[in-house]
């Protein structure tokens, strides 16, 4: 089968020999044209062998081997060994996604479950992409993000403008902006956490919304210097990797130059989205 995604403005064409389900989600992001990223999902587990030692680093579901040009990530299987294994060549924009059909029968079930084993954090990084945990909303035309750890209230402030202010919500939990023509644009992802919304309607960015829960509402501006390390810990990337790090870090600063980042102290009631929207429509961020 062969499945075009539509990310970011960025064309990843997935070949595959057999025939995958793709989820309502996924689809939404079907798209047609020349590919960017060219993605062959494989189910022969001998086609290339798997890097020897240490890994350079890793999560509590993948490790990562670095490689001159090349990047292997790994999906642990639990005790039965690897679930699969990712070669990424950035140079050649290319990806080889080995499935292990050997001990892992019948695995990928879906499209859905097979790009969730992609390194989709490095190759959004290397073109230019930022990848974030955050609610999305469309406010006025304008993209507003809520940004914030988990438990922050980022959905309770994105159904509140829905309510009272007539907004979209385009992401639940995890959203990409990219900067194009001199402007950036946000987008969504299609795994977009528990609550999935994924949509694939693009706006543009006017705003990033850091929250802290308070008894009462302020909202201050933040400067690039002070909003970075804020927004850093929602920045979707290898954390265990340095050179990662401050590629995000640069990419943040290249965002938080051109968009207007606050700190939002709010309630979860209308009075947070008064107390906001005045603001955003003082700075000219939102129209009247």
């Amino acid at each position: 089968m062969n499945l075009t995604l539509g990310l970011a403005g960025l064309h990843l064409a997935v070949s595959a020999p057999r025939d995958l389900p793709v989820s309502r989600e996924l689809a939404k992001f079907a798209v047609s044209g020349p590919p960017d990223i060219a993605v062959e999902l494989s189910w022969d587990w001998n086609a290339m062998p798997l890097p020897q030692g240490e890994p350079d680093g890793g999560d509590d579901l993948q490790v990562f081997y670095l490689r001159p040009g090349c990047l292997c990530c790994v999906t642990k299987g639990g005790w039965k060994g690897p679930l699969a294994a990712c070669w990424y060549w950035p140079g050649r924009r290319r990806l080889l996604c080995l499935v292990n059909a050997q001990t892992f029968p019948g695995f990928p079930q879906s499209m859905d479950s097979a790009f969730s084993l992609l390194p989709m954090r490095a190759v959004l990084m290397d073109q230019g992409v930022v990848f974030l945990h955050a609610a999305r909303i469309s406010a006025g035309g304008r993209g507003i993000l809520f940004c914030g750890p988990s438990g922050m209230g980022k959905t309770t402030q994105a159904t509140l403008w829905q309510q009272y202010r007539q907004a979209r919500i385009l992401s639940s939990d995890r959203m990409l902006a990219r900067r194009q023509g001199g402007e950036w644009t946000a987008y969504g992802y299609p795994l977009d956490g528990s609550a999935p919304v994924a949509s694939t309607e693009t706006c543009p960015l006017g705003a990033v919304v850091l929250l802290a829960q308070a008894p009462d509402n302020q909202v201050t501006p933040l400067s690039p210097g002070l909003a970075l390390p804020r927004l850093m810990p929602q920045l979707v990337m290898e954390t265990w990797n340095p050179d990662r790090r401050a590629a995000g870090a640069q990419l943040l600063l290249d965002l938080l130059a051109d968009i207007p980042a606050y700190r939002l102290a709010c309630t979860p009631d209308r009075r947070a989205v008064d107390c906001l929207a005045n603001r955003l429509i003082s700075d000219g961020v939102l129209e009247p």
